[in-house]
């Protein structure tokens, strides 16, 4: 009961995803520029562990089971919460759709249900630009959360989403498939040679996570102003600082992949103060697209013969912001 009452005076943020790449730059960040305690949660608890810091708690929350995230609002009085745990690769979600769907968006919209009920102040989403036009069912399901928030009225949480760029040398990422490759002594697989796509630091990511924490307002939607960069063109400049020449192939592109991720013009956009970073300046309710990416992934789950999916999708689209 002690935990509980001085839970009760401290204010605390939660961070999701925490043991990923981008969380251990995040957790530093605010361990650094704010004097707020730290929940954080990850599938790789070592990793959290090894912070070894006073104000940082771990705590267990199963994506897979999104009734286990009640228990951390039980315990933490929490003012605000970045969501960043999510099947971020695209052909994680192609290959299992079912698993995707469940924690990129069921999951997420409990954590917001959840956060309305319990009067958090904040909620920061990274989305991703494949949430742009989404073919890809990270992309679907990232938008759908993005379309929840849309769709949020009159209450005390504010919500925003950053559509984060890709991470270099984040697990997955193109720039260390290459540099394994380059070791390796090639070839390089690249889908075309007209692929390109905006790449950011992992500090640089947190530092856009906490500028969206602290000048964000119920609604903004984030985006990478930078521009594109030709994966051909990177594969050879990593050949050049790792010192070795190697083939490269072009292998075509995956289920899901686009050859390019479109920019957005200064039209669409305003500026912030961080290089990089815009905010869209109108970000409508598209109910045509909504429709378009709900049937996509209903038709997932029926073919996956999964019916709790299924009953659950049908909830959320009659009710997406709940």
């Amino acid at each position: 009961m002690g935990d509980l009452k001085h839970s009760e005076m401290t204010e605390y943020l939660l961070i999701t995803g925490a043991s990923g790449f981008i969380g251990t730059f995040l957790i530093e960040k605010l361990l650094n520029e704010t004097g707020f305690d730290l929940v954080v949660t990850g599938r790789n608890a070592d990793r959290i562990l090894q912070v070894n810091h006073t104000r940082v708690h771990f705590v267990e929350m199963d994506l897979f089971h999104p009734g286990s995230f009640a228990e951390v609002f039980m315990n933490y009085h929490i003012s605000a919460i970045f969501h960043l745990a999510a099947m971020a690769r695209l052909s994680e979600g192609e290959n299992d759709p079912i698993q995707s769907i469940r924690i990129n968006y069921i999951a997420s919209v409990e954590l917001v249900r959840l956060s309305i009920q319990h009067q958090v102040k904040t909620f920061v989403f990274t989305s991703s630009d494949l949430a742009r036009h989404a073919t890809s069912v990270v992309g679907m399901c990232k938008f759908l959360v993005e379309d929840a928030f849309r769709r949020i009225q009159n209450v005390n949480t504010q919500f925003f989403t950053i559509r984060l760029a890709n991470v270099i040398d984040s697990p997955g990422t193109v720039t260390l498939i290459f540099k394994s490759q380059i070791e390796l002594g090639g070839p390089v697989t690249i889908t075309d040679p007209r692929m390109s796509r905006r790449f950011i630091t992992g500090s640089q990511a947190a530092e856009i996570i906490y500028s969206a924490y602290l000048f964000g307002r119920h609604n903004d939607l984030f985006v990478s102003t930078d521009k594109a960069i030709n994966i051909s063109h990177l594969a050879r400049q990593l050949m050049q600082q790792l010192g070795k020449t190697v083939p490269i192939k072009y292998i075509g592109a995956k289920p899901g992949e686009r050859l390019s991720e479109k920019g957005y013009s200064a039209q669409e956009v305003f500026p912030t103060s961080m290089s990089g970073l815009g905010k869209l300046r109108n970000i409508l309710d598209n109910q045509e697209e909504t429709i378009r990416i709900q049937n996509q992934l209903l038709t997932k789950a029926k073919l996956h013969g999964d019916m709790e999916v299924i009953h659950i999708l049908k909830g959320l689209f009659e009710t997406p912001e709940a």
